[in-house]
Parts: structure tokens; C-alpha cells; sequence
């Protein structure tokens, strides 16, 4: 198989996700791979903002997968975990 034909489609990049804590969703952005460099140490420093409540965004990993927004005990545990220096990034992206 060709490599332009692995993937989703031709030439595509997996998002990277940014969760908000206070509004508990999660925000996709374009991957680091096809930013400039100051808007990947953006991303990455918090300095994205969430487009609901404006509070900063936490940088999670492209494996993360958000609880139900209603789920408060896991969105608790989540933020306890990332605090601690959890990420969830899988080695395949």
C-alpha cells in the first residue's frame, strides 16, 4: 500500500486534544506537526484559550478520551491526574 494512502485520507494528521476543566469538554486542535513553532509552545504551555469560557486549555495527548461532560468524580480525576504530570500520549502518533 502507498503511503499517501494510509490514514484517513491522503496527507492527513491526527489533532491534537486540549481539555477544558471548568466548561469539562474537550477542544481539538491542528496538529503540532503542520503549526509554527510558537503555536505548538503555545499549545503546550496553556496559553490556548477555551472558546467557551475562555479559561486556558490543558494540553492532554492525542490518545485522551474525555469522560461524559456530566461525569463530575471523572473529570475531577482526570484534572488530579494531569496536574500530576499525566499525559496521554500513544507512541503511535
Amino acid at each position: 500500500m502507498p503511503w499517501s494512502k494510509i490514514g484517513p485520507y491522503p496527507g492527513a494528521y491526527y489533532k491534537e486534544h486540549l481539555a477544558c476543566f471548568t466548561c469539562r469538554k474537550m477542544v481539538r486542535k491542528r496538529s503540532g506537526w503542520e503549526l509554527p513553532a510558537e503555536e505548538r509552545q503555545a499549545m503546550h504551555t496553556g496559553q490556548i484559550k477555551c472558546p467557551d469560557c475562555g479559561q486556558p486549555l490543558a494540553f492532554m495527548g492525542k490518545a485522551f478520551r474525555p469522560p461524559r461532560q456530566t461525569a463530575t468524580k471523572q473529570w475531577r480525576k482526570v484534572e488530579q491526574e494531569y496536574r500530576q504530570g499525566t499525559r496521554w500520549v500513544n507512541g503511535r502518533w
